[in-house]
């Protein structure tokens, strides 16, 4: 998994990479660079991005600059927390879809084929770009 020339910073982007392929940049720290704050992400394309809140432009950071400015377990608990929140967005999805699913079935004695369930788990992991669950649902439901 990590290499030589890494550090916990490598490590913990390595882990949480699938987590922003899946659900794009995740948040991991409040972070000053020379008195701008600014929010850290791992983004999806596996790099540290640092967002100014004033004027001054992103940057990617590397793990080793890192090192010198956070603590790894803080990021770490950040992406959790992060992770978590998609996930739960993701739960909700899934119970949007089901039950748009199952109301769609005018008979109630039949049971949704596997065809809704493939359906309803390509339309939650379309990854980046979600929707709130009742948008998600409603485009489903207007998209047949």
């Amino acid at each position: 998994m990590a290499h030589e020339a890494s550090n916990t910073f490598t490590t913990i982007r390595e882990i949480f990479r699938p987590i922003a392929l899946l659900g794009g940049h995740q948040y991991a720290a409040c972070l000053s660079i020379r008195k701008v704050k600014g929010r850290l992400y791992l983004s999806d394309d596996d790099q540290w991005s640092w967002s100014p809140l004033s004027g001054e432009e992103p940057r990617i950071l590397t793990d080793w600059e890192l090192e010198a400015l956070l603590s790894p377990l803080d990021v770490c608990r950040t992406l959790l927390l992060s992770a978590q929140d998609l996930m739960v967005h993701l739960l909700r999805q899934i119970d949007c879809l089901s039950d748009c699913a199952a109301r769609d079935c005018a008979l109630p004695w039949v049971i949704p084929s596997r065809w809704y369930e493939d359906r309803i788990i390509r339309e939650v992991f379309r990854l980046r770009g979600a929707r709130s669950p009742g948008q998600e649902c409603a485009r489903w439901l207007n998209g047949r």
